[in-house]
């Protein structure tokens, strides 16, 4: 077990019997804690690549548990070891098999999440996208939104390290302007 894992169970006076690799990701270490006081999840990873991501993936997960709509985990814990490694600590929910009527429970608490709604669209702080930093802030219309805050920090971005010419650029460019044709008008969500 690595021992940053036994250190981070320490500070939360957990005693860890064993830590297991989880996959599913490629940009975090996963790992399932089980201590003595029960079970967790424990994401890592370096603090100076990607600086404050378990902090806003922790008020991510906060802002979707206050919806009461899906079953999110505990945050347990996040922030910084030693300068070198961030963590996420959550609680562990155990992996179960669909029902059988899932989809239809999905889509109706789906449905109940997008109900929430708010004054604009955005996020009071900012985030990630995978390993991009991704800025947030508000917009009244959501073609706005999408275009200012997504689409075209990705394309500048491309265009910034070369692979993007003016040519390619200008297709997102113009998709962005029409974005309203595309999408409806609906409350923030």
């Amino acid at each position: 077990m690595p021992p940053l894992l036994q250190e981070i169970g320490n500070k939360h006076k957990l005693s860890v019997l064993r830590a297991e690799p989880v996959t599913g990701g490629d940009i975090n270490r996963c790992y399932k804690l089980s201590t003595q006081q029960g079970t967790y999840f424990i994401k890592l990873n370096e603090a100076g690549k990607f600086p404050g991501m378990m902090q806003t993936e922790a008020m991510g997960l906060q802002v979707l548990a206050n919806t009461q709509t899906f079953r999110i985990p505990a945050i347990i814990d996040h922030g910084v070891h030693y300068n070198e490694w961030q963590y996420l600590l959550l609680e562990w929910l155990e992996p179960g098999h669909p029902s059988v009527n899932f989809g239809s429970g999905f889509g109706e608490r789906l449905a109940a999440l997008h109900a929430h709604t708010e004054d604009a669209f955005g996020l009071s702080f900012n985030n990630y996208i995978g390993l991009l930093p991704q800025q947030n802030g508000y917009r009244s219309r959501f073609p706005d939104f999408y275009a200012a805050l997504r689409i075209l920090p990705q394309v500048k971005a491309l265009r910034d390290k070369g692979l993007y010419t003016g040519v390619e650029a200008s297709v997102f460019e113009t998709l962005c302007i029409r974005l309203p044709e595309f999408i409806p008008e609906e409350p923030p969500a």
